[in-house]
């Protein structure tokens, strides 16, 4: 840029604008450079325009940067169990295919071989209601849930047992 800005206080446009040519197309040094090559060629309204392309990068930038660090906030204050969610998912797309057995039991190995990780809000509500679209038992398996939850002191709101 600084190449383009002694071209043009020479009088040399037209080897500013080569050297503008060949910059990458959309930064904010591009948009500087075809400034001072409009401001020296005397379109004021052109080279204002690419001064005030700068600035809107600017923002822009100034928002991206808001946002990727709001976003890294939520990221921390919310902690996804990939492993917990794929096997929610794997669940329901069981029953969707009609294979209530198969669903049940993807969610209750899940809390058999890791409770702790397992007990929680959305496994015991698509397990509860689970029950409910079984063979009798029902009651009686969510109550289970509801206890296991208790005496694991996991923080299930009492709706998910549907009882």
């Amino acid at each position: 840029m600084g190449r383009v800005k002694d071209m043009v206080g020479r009088g040399d446009i037209i080897g500013a604008e080569n050297i503008v040519g060949i910059m990458e197309v959309g930064g904010k040094e591009r948009w500087m450079a075809e400034g001072i090559l409009n401001v020296g060629k005397g379109e004021f309204t052109e080279g204002g325009v690419c001064f005030s392309n700068i600035k809107n990068i600017d923002k822009v930038e100034a928002i991206a940067d808001n946002a990727a660090e709001l976003w890294r906030k939520v990221v921390r204050t919310v902690e996804v169990d990939w492993g917990v969610a794929g096997t929610v998912n794997m669940s329901l797309c069981a029953l969707y295919c009609n294979n209530l057995p198969l669903s049940l039991s993807l969610l209750t190995s899940g809390l058999r071989e890791n409770t702790e990780r397992f007990l929680c809000h959305e496994v015991a509500f698509n397990l509860c209601t689970l029950y409910d679209l079984g063979e009798g038992g029902g009651k009686e398996k969510k109550e289970i849930v509801r206890k296991l939850a208790g005496e694991w002191g996991a923080d299930i709101g009492q709706g998910a047992f549907r009882i």
